[in-house]
């Protein structure tokens, strides 16, 4: 059966227990198909999530991977509201975790993580001082 779907992208779709097939053409885009390019097979799971790209499968094939690792530094000030500051850091942790597994939107990149893990996270205490209160030390060494 034919499905549409947003943004006026339409596939061939097959429902199975474990999740759903989709057949389209090499953009992604239609369900319209050539016979000259190969069609584009996906694997979907229930919760969206793509289990099987033919595109990744074939680039794959191709060549081999060209792998590299990105090193991020990322700082982030969290209110704790109370809460302890371990709290912050298994949040941020979680929070990263999340979107790395999310991958970037379908269709963006054909680049894939392999892997990633955490070389090391610290929490630090914010040295902010109260605006009510006044610094009158350098006054003094006038």
């Amino acid at each position: 059966m034919i499905r549409g779907f947003q943004g006026g992208k339409t596939a061939w779709a097959r429902d199975f227990n474990n999740g759903t097939m989709l057949v389209v053409n090499p953009e992604g885009s239609s369900y319209v198909l050539s016979p000259k390019i190969p069609a584009r097979i996906l694997f979907v799971a229930p919760d969206s999530s793509i289990l099987y790209d033919s595109t990744n499968q074939r680039r794959l094939q191709g060549r081999g991977p060209e792998l590299i690792t990105v090193r991020l530094t990322i700082n982030v000030t969290f209110d704790l509201n109370g809460e302890d500051p371990e709290v912050a850091r298994t949040l941020l942790m979680r929070m990263i975790d999340s979107a790395i597994k999310v991958g970037p939107p379908a269709h963006e990149t054909d680049a894939a993580i392999t892997s990633h893990e955490f070389e090391s996270i610290s929490v630090l205490a914010a040295d902010l001082q109260s605006t009510t209160e006044t610094d009158f030390s350098q006054l003094l060494e006038l």
